[in-house]
Order: C-alpha cells, then structure tokens, then sequence
C-alpha cells in the first residue's frame, strides 16, 4: 500500500509540475518581444549629413494596432536610454507615452514622466523623441498626426506633430 501511495504522489506532482510548465509557457508566449525593429528611431547621419529616421524593418507587422505601437514605442525608448545610463547613476524615470483617445487621424498621447523629456534630454534628444513617436504613430494607415499632451520645458512643447514637422531630418525606410 506504501508503494502505491508513494506512486500516485509522484504521478501527481509530475502532472502538477507538467500543467505549470505549459502554463508559464503559453504566458511567456503572449509577451512579444520589440525591439527597434518594430519602432522608427533616430540615428546620427553620415559626417555633413542631418539625424535619420529609421523605420524599423518589422513596424507593418503591428502598424494596425497603435497600442502595439505605443507599447513597442516605450519599451525601445526605455531600452535604448538605459544603455545611456552611466556607472552609477539611478535607473531615470523615463517618459512613456498613453493613448487618451483618437479624433478622426489624430491621436491624443499624454506624455508620462515628462520631466525627463522636456528638462533632461536636451533639446535635440527631445526633438528625437518625438520625432521618433510620431513617425511610430502615424504607421498607423488612420493616423496622420500626434497629439502630445504634456507641460511644456525648455526643450520640448506640446502640440500637435505630423510627419511635415520633421522634415529637417533624413527619412530611412531600411535599416542598413
């Protein structure tokens, strides 16, 4: 009796252990990974040559979505500054953006943790930044133009930005 209790424990926890493996992996599943690939970023042009905007090779895969959007938006954004992070200095509270609402072609995004953007950045990371979020939004086949909601700083204001606003940048649709 011993042998078969001990049997049909280990049966059990085998199963139990099997069912929380399948769980966690179709969870782990749901998570996509973005990275840069699926955003437009910036890069610094050739020597004499303007920033670039660079579209990510994989962003048509979720342009139809602008919550996948945003959520890919953040995380590169927030990726690609905590590289930037010197030894020492504490993760920053990093701006991220939320969708308040869609008007016709235009989005409405409150800018959180604006502080960063508008006080840390400079005035060209800034002009980055939003540069890189409207290009990311306006993947969107109905989205032409962001609008921006946040305390206006020293180096970025709100407003409402469309692709024409940034136009002193160089436009790369491959990343090379």
């Amino acid at each position: 009796m011993d042998k078969k209790l001990f049997h049909i424990a280990w049966i059990g926890t085998v199963v139990i252990l099997l069912i929380g493996g399948v769980a966690i992996g179709i969870r782990s599943g749901d998570v996509t990974v973005y990275d840069r690939e699926y955003v437009w970023s910036t890069e610094p042009g050739a020597e004499g040559e303007p920033m670039r905007l660079v579209r990510g090779r994989m962003v048509q895969s979720i342009q139809q979505d602008k919550n996948k959007l945003v959520f890919a938006f953040n995380k590169t954004f927030a990726d690609a500054e905590a590289l930037n992070l010197q030894e020492g200095e504490s993760k920053l509270e990093l701006p991220k953006l939320m969708i308040q609402g869609h008007e016709r072609t235009t989005v409405r995004v409150q800018v959180e943790n604006s502080g960063y953007l508008t006080q840390r950045m400079g005035s060209a990371g800034a002009q980055d930044f939003l540069a890189a979020a409207t290009y990311t939004m306006t993947e969107c086949p109905v989205i032409t133009a962001v609008d921006f909601n946040f305390p206006q700083g020293d180096h970025a204001a709100p407003g409402i930005y469309t692709r024409m606003s940034f136009t002193e940048y160089k436009t790369v649709y491959t990343r090379k």
